[in-house]
């Protein structure tokens, strides 16, 4: 937002909020603004001086800074299909019933199996 030097800028919180604000200066720490309060931001009497190497430096920079006139990444959109489709594997996840026997070593055997050869059955 850029505003007029001689403009007052009021904000606050209405008295019948749900809720409560914060307001941080210079991003530095923050004050909670209850129901009513109300901040007033006016332009400083003492100006800051600060050394321009060209005469759109300044609003260049803003408009970095806000991303004037410029695009983010976009995202592809999804059109359904999968550009590397992979070939289907049929997989179960209960490779072992734990009815009938299976080695002791395998990395299939089912946690019940494993659970029931630990005891001993």
């Amino acid at each position: 937002m850029i505003l007029s030097d001689t403009l007052l800028l009021r904000v606050s919180i209405p008295r019948n909020s749900r809720a409560t604000a914060y307001c941080s200066f210079d991003g530095k720490g923050r004050v909670e603004l209850k129901q009513g309060d109300h901040v007033t931001i006016a332009a400083s009497q003492y100006p800051f001086p600060t050394v321009v190497s060209s005469p759109s430096e300044w609003f260049d920079s803003v408009s970095r800074t806000l991303r004037w006139n410029t695009r983010g990444a976009m995202q592809k959109a999804w059109d359904g299909t999968e550009e590397n489709p992979e070939e289907e594997v049929e997989w179960d996840i209960d490779t072992d019933s734990a009815c009938y026997g299976s080695e002791e070593s395998s990395l299939s055997a089912s946690p019940l199996r494993r659970q029931m050869s630990m005891l001993g059955m």
